[in-house]
């Protein structure tokens, strides 16, 4: 079984210590302590047990929820967000509200998720134009094609195809692939021979078994076809990268042209590809694991045609379940919630169903939180803090000894560059051209897929400066109702959003 961690004050202490290290001397006096003594464990030893010397205090009083796998700060204020937005919900889902407006959507596409009724007689019906696809396959031509149409639904069989900053030119644009497929969150559950993999594995199969049976299989034919599909997710997993190689930012960049792509992995139809999305093949790429590429494009034309239906149709129901008939999401529980995170109890349904509308209508949802919960005044207030910090920032660089005049020259620059993204963005995003209906949850979820994909690729493979001219630069990597602080390393970003958090945005 995975542990499942408390995660308290840790990151409460760094960030006092940050501010703290921020202020000049004469304004510390000034300012209460952060750290409370009588919170530390004093009969522990802090040399054998820092951790627990510190939080077990907070932990004891703070026990794990069980339907968390997790538990820290950041998740009291996702609660304390929940309730803001239920309260949200509750006005666009039993009030008046016009159609094509954000409340009509969200009303609409929340109200679906919980017409259970609906999603029980609507089964597998939603994703049979998709499963008849799989059942038509014929060639590995056919195979990549349909791997390519299931990007569109942000499904990613084998690769992910993606627009990023160029990570060794974050000027600029560029397309990517970055190995995917696997059922498992990592490779080495598929590779390890530990106990709690094992026992992974086992609950893998019997996840897939099930998935199968629900959707019309016997039994002896849903066992053959998930130990089908559990030996070939093993071969993908053998050929993945490790975690640790991932880490390794020269290793993951291989940038070729486009038009390189069919002669360097020519086992690969790209043009297949590219035409099952809808998407021209780019002017460049970044193949981001090139041994798991050729090794696909080696098992594309070893593998028998039954495996790959079996993958894909095992592929595009799990990636559903959340969505489906209560059956699979028990048994999608069962394999993710409990055995690998922990958990014993499900979330509330009114929590998921929030946090998939939240998800497919995230700037839409955080239009009306913003309105309610963080208004400009508090948006001002909060970049007038971060250019502060810019300032004191610059003119400590300008005081250290250590540094010289051209390095200082360079750290102002990249200080100057620091794009900063609070709360929300200056300008919403537009979901005029989603359609959102009020009587499919799944329906509703695969057109948000749809509509997020073709807006991932609507950032055009161009000069930053210009993307920052033609105000076409990415938005918010989360929502503003989400509690959640982070940076981007290739394009310079930070954003602490929300009322709940700041991100920095800068290109080098």
């Amino acid at each position: 079984m995975k542990m499942k961690p408390l995660l308290p004050k840790a990151g409460v202490l760094a960030a006092a210590i940050f501010i703290a290290s921020c202020s000049n001397n004469s304004d510390r006096t000034l300012q209460k302590p952060t750290l409370n003594v009588n919170d530390l464990s004093t009969e522990l030893d802090p040399g054998n047990d820092f951790y627990r010397y510190v939080n077990k205090s907070w932990m004891d009083a703070n026990p794990m929820p069980d339907d968390k796998s997790r538990f820290g700060w950041f998740d009291i204020l996702l609660e304390q967000n929940r309730e803001n937005l239920k309260a949200i919900f509750t006005e666009v889902t039993t009030g008046e509200v016009k159609h094509g407006t954000v409340a009509q959507k969200i009303g609409d596409f929340y109200n679906s998720g919980m017409d259970t009724l609906a999603i029980e007689k609507e089964g597998l019906s939603k994703l049979t134009f998709l499963l008849d696809k799989v059942d038509a396959l014929k060639s590995s031509d056919d195979v990549i094609e349909l791997c390519g149409l299931l990007q569109s639904y942000q499904l990613v069989p084998l690769f992910a195809y993606y627009v990023s900053a160029d990570e060794k030119n974050s000027k600029m644009n560029i397309a990517g692939l970055w190995q995917t497929g696997l059922g498992l969150p990592d490779r080495d559950y598929y590779l390890e021979d530990d106990e709690n993999s094992e026992e992974i594995r086992k609950a893998y199969a019997t996840f897939l078994t099930s998935i199968f049976t629900l959707s019309g299989d016997n039994d002896k034919t849903a066992e053959q076809k998930a130990s089908d599909v559990l030996t070939f997710e093993k071969g993908l997993a053998k050929a993945s990268y490790t975690r640790l190689q991932n880490r390794d930012p020269h290793l993951t960049y291989n940038k070729i042209d486009g038009t390189q792509l069919s002669k360097t992995y020519s086992s690969i139809n790209w043009d297949a590809f590219f035409r099952g999305m809808s998407q021209p093949v780019p002017a460049e790429i970044n193949v981001s694991q090139t041994a798991y590429v050729e090794y696909v494009g080696e098992t594309l034309n070893s593998t028998s045609i039954n495996t790959w239906k079996n993958y894909l149709e095992s592929l595009i129901i799990r990636s559903f379940t959340s969505y489906l008939p209560k059956a699979y999401t028990d048994a999608s529980f069962e394999l993710y919630g409990k055995t690998i995170q922990g958990r014993s109890e499900m979330e509330p349904r009114w929590k998921r169903v929030q946090g998939v509308t939240s998800s497919a209508l995230g700037e839409a949802v955080g239009q009306l939180f913003v309105e309610r919960h963080f208004p400009e005044e508090a948006k001002t207030k909060m970049v007038n803090l971060v250019e502060n910090l810019r300032v004191g920032f610059s003119q400590r660089i300008e005081k250290l000894e250590w540094m010289s005049t051209d390095t200082k020259v360079k750290a102002q620059d990249k200080l100057a560059a620091i794009k900063v993204k609070v709360g929300y963005p200056n300008k919403w995003r537009d979901y005029s051209t989603l359609e959102v209906k009020p009587d499919s949850y799944l329906e509703n979820v695969l057109a948000s897929n749809q509509f997020d994909f073709a807006f991932s690729m609507s950032f055009p493979i161009i000069p930053f400066i210009l993307l920052t001219h033609l105000n076409l630069l990415p938005k918010l990597v989360y929502s503003p109702q989400t509690g959640k602080a982070y940076t981007k390393d290739n394009s310079s970003s930070m954003d602490p959003h929300s009322r709940s958090s700041l991100s920095l945005d800068y290109k080098s």
